[in-house]
């Protein structure tokens, strides 16, 4: 077996001090496989994590969502419904008011006339 060269020589001159920046490593220092497999499974659960949390759609939010709209839909109806209601009551109280105020006119009305031939009854002598 040869010897492993773990300097190479750059000039005859330089080779017994081997702390010159001309010298330099012939073997790299290999790369750790397991660290760069954490490094990269570490980002992947932490992209899919935040894509995850950005998407809000777990099934328990799925499940609130739907009951959530379900029962803004039957607020919705009531409150038409209210509305509608509210609407009908205000006409009908309108036209009793205005019934009201008409019939009270005509009683007026009926009352003066009433007193008018009341008046006049007792004022013809003639007349049983």
């Amino acid at each position: 077996m040869g010897r492993l060269r773990v300097f190479k020589r750059v000039s005859g001159k330089q080779t017994r001090n081997l702390t010159e920046p001309s010298c330099s490593l012939t073997m790299r220092r290999p790369r750790p496989f397991w660290k760069i497999l954490a490094l990269v499974s570490l980002l992947g659960l932490s992209a899919s994590g935040v894509g995850y949390y950005f998407s809000g759609k777990d099934e328990g939010a799925c499940r609130n969502e739907d009951t959530l709209t379900q029962a803004n839909l039957k607020l919705a109806q009531a409150l038409k419904q209210s509305e509608l209601q509210a609407k009908h009551e205000m006409a009908t109280r309108e036209s009793l008011e205005k019934l009201l105020s008409e019939q009270s006119e005509e009683i007026k009305r009926l009352s003066g006339e009433l007193a008018f031939f009341q008046k006049n009854r007792k004022t013809q002598p003639g007349r049983q």
